[in-house]
């Protein structure tokens, strides 16, 4: 798919070819890209501090003693997985069934 971008003064555009590769565009500048998918480095950088403070907000339930399994599953109002944290070992695994449990082997 052909797509003209803008990049304003000031801005970063990171740009992700069909193989992987990644190339940053500073502004200002107009370009086409074909076949290519174009980020703003701002809405990277929001979606990585959202990232950031969710997990600060789970870590601090979890220093609270609030089970972690009832505060996930709360958290939909329609569950349509199953959600299961298992803590036996060092680290906790988390396991989510999209289809309401394990699947039959």
């Amino acid at each position: 798919m052909l797509s003209l971008h803008t990049v304003r003064e000031g801005e970063r555009l990171s740009v992700w070819s069909p193989d992987g590769r990644v190339r940053f565009v500073d502004g200002p500048t107009r370009f086409w890209t074909f076949r290519e998918r174009a980020e703003h480095e701002l809405e990277l950088e929001l979606a990585r501090a959202k990232g950031r403070e969710r997990m600060v907000f789970l870590e601090s339930i979890a220093g609270m003693q609030v089970d972690l399994t009832r505060y996930l599953v709360a958290s939909f109002q329609a569950p349509d997985r199953l959600v299961r944290i298992e803590g036996a070992g060092t680290t906790p695994l988390l396991h989510l069934y999209p289809d309401g449990g394990p699947a039959d082997d």
